[in-house]
């Protein structure tokens, strides 16, 4: 078995978790300033929503890698039974993706594969700095086509 190099570390300190902290301290701050009763009304589901929202979105930003001389493979890290692999040999090219007008508000990667015409993009939000060095680091140690990030 190949050894795996993990950016899981750099997740935590990504703006998902953020989002999942908000999202579950606002009901329950409501909670606790209205009692549990507030939850039984329709405005009550409020809180809720803005919850299940801010955890989707948190979630969906919450990706990293492993990486190897075979594979990549593509986790979450609170959906921790997702787990995708992408065998080296059809990896045609891997990009920096960024979309939005803030920094880190939606960037992570990009997987082109040699087989399908799709694109696979994986969102990795981190405020970790040598996060974007040391990934173009091992993609590069292990001789996978990458684009640097701009």
């Amino acid at each position: 078995m190949p050894q795996n190099y993990s950016f899981k570390k750099y997740s935590y300190k990504g703006s998902g978790l953020i989002l999942i902290a908000i999202g579950t301290g606002f009901p329950i701050l409501i909670a606790l300033d209205y009692g549990i009763s507030i939850f039984t009304t329709w405005i009550g589901l409020l809180p809720i929503v803005f919850f299940l929202a801010m955890l989707l979105i948190g979630t969906i930003q919450l990706y990293y890698l492993e990486i190897n001389q075979q594979q990549i493979l593509v986790k979450n890290l609170i959906l921790f039974w997702f787990c995708k692999a992408y065998p080296k040999n059809e990896i045609q090219e891997i990009n920096y993706y960024a979309r939005g007008g803030r920094k880190n508000f939606k960037e992570g990667i990009q997987i082109k594969l040699t087989h399908r015409r799709n694109k696979k993009c994986y969102l990795m939000t981190s405020y970790a700095e040598p996060f974007w060095s040391k990934m173009e680091e091992k993609l590069e140690a292990y001789n996978y086509p990458y684009t640097v990030k701009k």
